[in-house]
Formats: C-alpha cells, sequence, structure tokens
C-alpha cells in the first residue's frame, strides 16, 4: 500500500508565484520578536520538567495549529503569526502526534484560535 499526501506542500515555483517564500516572512517575524529556539523547550524550561533543549530541536520547523487540511481553500493562513509556532524537529513531531497537547501549547503560545472567526 503507498500514502499519498492529498494535500502537498507547494513547489517552489507556486511559492514565488504567490507572492515569495512565506516561510522566510514568518522567519523574519520570529526574529522581530526575539524567537530564536524551539518554543515548545522554553515552555518546558520554564515550567521545571527539562534543563536543557531536547535532542532533535537544534533544527526549527514552523509547526501548524491545524492539520493541512484545515488550511485548504485559506492557504495564507498558514504563515499568521497565531496559527505557527516555531518548534525543534523533537517536538514537532510530538504535536502532530497528539493533538491536545498541540492546542494546549497553542493556547499557552498564541492564545485562542483565530481561524475559524
Amino acid at each position: 500500500m503507498t500514502y499519498s499526501n492529498a494535500y502537498p506542500k507547494p513547489t517552489k515555483k507556486k511559492r514565488v508565484k504567490r507572492g515569495g517564500n512565506t516561510r522566510t516572512k514568518l522567519q523574519v517575524e520570529f526574529e522581530d520578536k526575539e524567537i530564536y529556539g524551539c518554543e515548545v523547550c522554553k515552555l518546558e524550561y520554564e515550567a521545571g520538567t527539562i534543563n536543557a533543549p531536547l535532542a532533535g530541536c537544534e533544527r526549527l520547523d514552523p509547526a501548524h495549529r491545524h492539520e493541512r487540511v484545515e488550511y485548504v481553500g485559506r492557504e495564507d493562513s498558514l504563515w499568521i503569526f497565531n496559527q505557527v509556532i516555531q518548534a525543534g524537529r523533537g517536538h514537532h513531531t510530538r504535536l502532530d502526534r497528539d493533538k491536545k497537547l498541540r492546542e494546549q501549547v497553542f493556547i499557552l503560545l498564541r492564545g485562542d484560535d483565530t481561524l475559524y472567526e
């Protein structure tokens, strides 16, 4: 059995066509807000559950609040600051698997969800 992603990530050509690399624009916004590392590691450090960043969290990726299918028809919402956190690969995988944890983290970091308002 083969797996096919119904909603793949856009190609570089499509990203450029719709106004440049949105990930780069989001990175600038993170830097303006002085977010340079995994936000989940920072939360856990402040709570006292870890003493150092997790292994694998040195590589950062944007983690989205919802599944990709929920952004179909509203691709511009994929890159709104309220819908994305900076997460290391270790935490990104955990957030993808555990929806309750993901929503708790987003409420702590970004507040309420504005996608469905």
